[in-house]
């Protein structure tokens, strides 16, 4: 703007026609073609005449339209004036050349106009250089638009009058039945199968607007209408339905694992689209006597496996779902595998308690007595703690289980379960069914009550010059007593120790105490012991004694306390 400013202006007037005024300022339109039509997805007014003033420096005034002028004035340096100038007189040349027709032509005639895949309208096209927007199908338009330069528009509107005349001349119509189930069979798959018939014989198919009618219109030569219907026909009946019944549930069993069962049936009839509808049928599409014999096949397969198999439902509360699936699934699994059913436990989120089982008949039978055991064990199981002193754990549990083992034994429903001893837990946990786990409870107690009744303990001081006299010769004073009292006595070992003198006694409270008083009875015998030592010859020592010992050991019994 700053150089236009400084620079010399000047204005010139021309006169331009009005019709190519609209075309001078330019609405830059984005178009899409579908089926033949021109679609405007994007428009932007004056783009040309912004372009053009950019380019020259000058600024270019057309009247608006509702100004019947012609005169265009054009405003700027003057170098950029003689510029703008040459290219609008440059642009409405080229313009003059140039044509847009459209024909009004009903569209029961666009099928020969665009011609088998296009084939008529695209040579026209190609021929003229021209371009030929046709209405598709479903649009109510009948207006061809034909734009270009002149002379190929004019060629264009040539050919295609021409055709709709001779069509409009030539054309008969007839109308034939076909089931409306078989209208897209017809059609074909892109409308291949009317593209066909058009190719073949020159005869449009037009299908009814109400998709219930059975009746389709063809158009053409009345020689071709003949062959036409035929293949009409042929092409209905060359593709043909059926359905056979088969419950929801059986279908997994007919097409079997990666479709391994449903190939089989099927076989060589690869023509035949197999599909399985939810609404409890198997669909077939395919030739008519293909899709015959594998309909008797699946029937027969549907017959079979209805005699074989079963499917059941299980009445399980969902908070027992968790206990039927088992740990890492390993009671499903099992049910699965052993008695060869599929067992589908509900979503969790629909909260539904039906446990759906399928497979062959006695599998069922078995699988649903093995669930409602399992459930029923669960809702009648019961978990139960009972506190023991963790330090005796390992006596409760015995000499490599022995007493775990004897309590499975009794109560093999029951889990018996002791704490890690590294937890320090007094925690035993009881789970099984409710009367077992009482009675395991009351077994553990009372073993417990008996355990701790015979860990009572007391301590007997006894002199030292005594103890040797208490345990007697190897010990036989002391086990004669544990064996008379039925308890546990320990001797101190540490002499050293502040317990040197004192005698531990563990064993039932009435035990103990028989072992302590029988204990200090023979401390107090001891207590009035007096030593006499005598002096007697070695050589009279064999004589004293005695034969075998005799005349030596018959002085305890002679005299009482003697040793």
């Amino acid at each position: 703007m700053i150089v236009q400013q400084l620079q010399t202006q000047a204005n010139r007037e021309l006169r331009i026609p009005k019709q190519y005024h609209r075309m001078l300022i330019g609405a830059f339109v984005r178009l899409v073609e579908i089926d033949n039509v021109a679609i405007v997805v994007d428009r932007k007014e004056g783009r040309r005449l912004h372009l053009l003033e950019k380019e020259t420096d000058c600024r270019i005034v057309v009247p608006n339209r509702n100004n019947s002028s012609d005169v265009i004035k054009v405003i700027g340096p003057r170098e950029g004036i003689e510029k703008a100038i040459h290219k609008i007189q440059i642009f409405v040349d080229e313009q003059s050349k140039l044509a847009s027709e459209n024909l009004i032509i009903p569209k029961i005639y666009y099928p020969w106009i665009r011609g088998p895949d296009n084939a008529v309208v695209d040579r026209i096209k190609q021929e003229t250089g021209v371009s030929v927007h046709i209405p598709p199908p479903s649009a109510n338009n009948e207006v061809i638009v034909v734009t270009g330069e002149k002379e190929g528009v004019c060629k264009a509107v040539a050919q295609i009058r021409e055709i709709y005349e001779e069509k409009q001349r030539s054309c008969r119509t007839v109308t034939v039945s076909v089931a409306p189930s078989q209208h897209s069979y017809v059609m074909g798959y892109q409308r291949s199968g009317i593209t066909e018939i058009l190719r073949d014989t020159g005869v449009s198919v037009e299908f009814p607007a109400d998709e219930e009618s059975p009746e389709i219109t063809l158009r053409g030569h009345p020689d071709q209408l003949g062959y036409a219907v035929a293949m009409v026909y042929a092409k209905a009946s060359s593709i043909v339905t059926a359905r056979v019944n088969c419950p929801t549930w059986l279908h997994k069993f007919i097409i079997g694992s990666k479709g391994s069962s449903l190939k089989a049936i099927v076989g060589d009839f690869l023509k035949v689209h197999v599909t399985f509808e939810s609404e409890g049928f198997i669909f077939l599409e395919g030739p008519p006597q293909d899709v015959e014999r594998v309909k008797q096949l699946l029937n027969d397969r549907v017959a079979t496996l209805e005699n074989e198999m079963a499917t059941d439902v299980v009445i399980v509360h969902p908070s027992l779902h968790g206990h039927i699936i088992g740990k890492n699934g390993l009671n499903i699994v099992r049910i699965r595998q052993e008695f060869e059913v599929n067992v589908i436990i509900p979503d969790p989120g629909s909260h539904s308690s039906e446990v759906r089982l399928e497979g062959k008949k006695a599998g069922v039978v078995k699988a649903k007595e093995e669930i409602q055991l399992l459930a029923e064990k669960k809702e009648n199981e019961k978990i139960r703690d009972i506190l023991i002193d963790n330090r005796f754990h390992r006596m409760m549990i015995g000499v490599k289980g022995e007493h775990v083992r004897d309590l499975r034994q009794r109560f093999p429903n029951v889990v018996v379960n002791f704490p890690d001893q590294g937890r320090k837990s007094d925690v035993v946990s009881l789970r099984g069914p409710k009367n077992e786990v009482d009675a395991c409870y009351g077994v553990l107690q009372q073993m417990y009550r008996e355990l701790l009744e015979s860990k009572h303990q007391v301590r007997v001081p006894i002199f030292k010059d005594f103890l040797k006299h208490i345990i007697g010769k190897g010990g036989a004073n002391i086990k004669k007593l544990m064996e008379e009292t039925g308890t546990k006595i320990e001797i101190p070992s540490d002499e050293n120790s502040n317990e040197s003198n004192v005698i531990l006694i563990t064993g039932k409270k009435s035990d103990t105490a028989k072992a302590e008083k029988m204990l200090q009875k023979m401390q107090s015998e001891l207590a009035s012991i007096v030593t006499v030592e005598l002096n007697i010859p070695r050589k009279l020592h064999s004589s004293l004694i005695g034969s075998g010992g005799r005349l030596i050991h018959s002085i305890p019994s002679h005299r009482r306390g003697a040793h």
